[in-house]
């Protein structure tokens, strides 16, 4: 354990909620040395009591998680970062430099190895994909030539999301996206932002493309290492030579080598342990590091509003709102046996982030806890609401790829959709903002829905990540 993350045996401040020393607690359960330390890295000059985020670590393993990684960054400096807990079904403890997968939490590397790219003159934001990789080919009757750079960087190029049909997946980045003749868009690209993970694995194969490299080797020298990432990968078999973590779920207990491949490194495939966890959110939260300062500003700017709650944009890779006061960054990853969590205040120079091997458990109660304990809590501005007008939602929506044709009308009670193809009605439920969530009227999982606006303010689209339907 890190000198400056640990109470002294004996301290005041050492006790957590079961009545047991914290640090003693903590270095049984991470399996270190609170005098030895597990990093090179100088203890930070910054004032920082970490009995607090030890205490939450503790309830986190309480309630069944197996182990967890956090990194708290204040004033610009790591202050924290451990593991807790156990990394597999043996019992292996947790330390420090334990890989854990960040899922999604990936997108901000992603989009950081590129906008390097930019801002070495190698592409702009706007520049179409085939000009990059000639062999990227969509569905007879869309134009390949439409998709940008940009539009990969903010979930806005019309690419639908995993799974769906008619897609093909490939065993490489480059057979998914040049050997595949089916994929439609699913909107115009530009039009709506509609969260895909195959847009930014396409990212992905831009940024390796551009290098001559493999993605790994790309994110790896423009990012990783130049962040003193050094331990952190996004390649499964490589984690899976390294100290990771195993992930629990319903299903049993996964491992790196069940995430190998070309496939999911761009949009969550990294591999990070505490201390490179430390190093990503403290670059985020200075906007410095590694020769990054202008791809890491870019990455947290308001560049795509998300008409759901006021203040809400997708930067690169990065949510921003700027209806939080202050400015909040922040994003999570979801995969089959781990969740990540990630918090930052730019303004403060402070973020915290938590990754646990299981998907039982949102580390966003970790993350929400500490952030207002040390920061205080986050104000929301009172920004004019940019949804869609209520009565302006119903009407009738075709998808002519996932969801068919479907009737939107007010029931009496509230909105109510009716998928035709499927034969079914099903009641929304409304989050506010235009934001709404329903069971797939397939398969029952829910998901999420947003009226997408015009110019106007009326809906021009019901747009979901199982399907994106215009407006008849």
């Amino acid at each position: 354990m890190s000198p400056w993350t640990s109470p002294g045996p004996g301290s005041e401040d050492g006790e957590d909620d079961s009545g047991n020393d914290s640090a003693d607690a903590a270095d049984a359960e991470t399996g270190t040395d609170a005098d030895a330390g597990t990093t090179e890295d100088p203890p930070p000059d910054v004032d920082f009591d970490p009995a607090f985020v030890i205490a939450q670590a503790n309830a986190a393993l309480a309630a069944g998680v197996p182990g967890l990684a956090v990194a708290v960054v204040m004033e610009g400096q790591v202050v924290f970062a451990e593991g807790f807990g156990v990394a597999d079904e043996s019992g292996t403890p947790v330390d420090a430099d334990t890989l854990f997968n960040l899922a999604s939490v990936t997108k901000g590397v992603t989009a950081l190895t590129v906008l390097s790219q930019r801002d070495e003159g190698l592409l702009t934001l706007d520049t179409p994909v085939p000009a990059i990789v000639p062999g990227f080919a969509l569905r007879d009757g869309f134009d390949p030539a439409s998709v940008q750079v940009g539009h990969l960087l903010t979930h806005t190029s019309g690419l639908g999301d995993w799974p769906t049909e008619p897609y093909v997946a490939g065993y490489t980045l480059l057979e998914e996206f040049t050997g595949n003749p089916n994929q439609p868009l699913w909107a115009p690209s530009g039009t709506v932002h509609d969260y895909s993970n195959r847009g930014f694995s396409l990212a992905g194969l831009v940024a390796a493309t551009i290098d001559g490299t493999s993605f790994v080797e790309a994110a790896n020298a423009r990012v990783l290492v130049p962040l003193g990432m050094t331990g952190a990968t996004l390649e499964g078999s490589i984690a899976a030579e390294r100290p990771h973590a195993r992930g629990s779920s319903a299903s049993g207990w996964w491992g790196p080598q069940d995430y190998a491949g070309e496939w999911l490194g761009p949009s969550g495939g990294m591999w990070a342990g505490a201390q490179d966890l430390g190093r990503y959110v403290q670059a985020i939260a200075t906007a410095e590091g590694g020769g990054l300062d202008q791809a890491l500003a870019a990455a947290q700017s308001p560049v795509q509003p998300l008409h759901t709650w006021a203040g809400v944009h997708y930067g690169y890779g990065l949510y921003v709102d700027v209806g939080s006061d202050p400015m909040m960054v922040s994003h999570a990853g979801s995969i089959e046996g781990y969740l990540s969590e990630m918090e930052v205040l730019p303004e403060l120079g402070f973020g915290v982030i938590a990754v646990v091997n299981t998907d039982a458990w949102n580390p966003g109660e970790l993350t929400y806890a500490v952030l207002e304990h040390y920061t205080g809590p986050v104000e929301y501005l009172d920004l004019p609401d940019p949804a869609a007008a209520p009565g302006s939602l119903a009407g009738s929506y075709h998808d002519p790829w996932q969801l068919g044709s479907i009737v939107v009308f007010d029931d009496g009670v509230g909105l109510s959709a009716q998928f035709v193809d499927f034969g079914q009605t099903i009641p929304l439920d409304d989050w506010g903002g235009g934001s709404f969530s329903c069971p797939h009227p397939l398969d029952g999982v829910e998901m999420d829905i947003m009226f997408w606006p015009d110019a106007a303010g009326n809906a021009a689209y019901l747009v979901s990540r199982s399907g994106i339907a215009a407006r008849q």
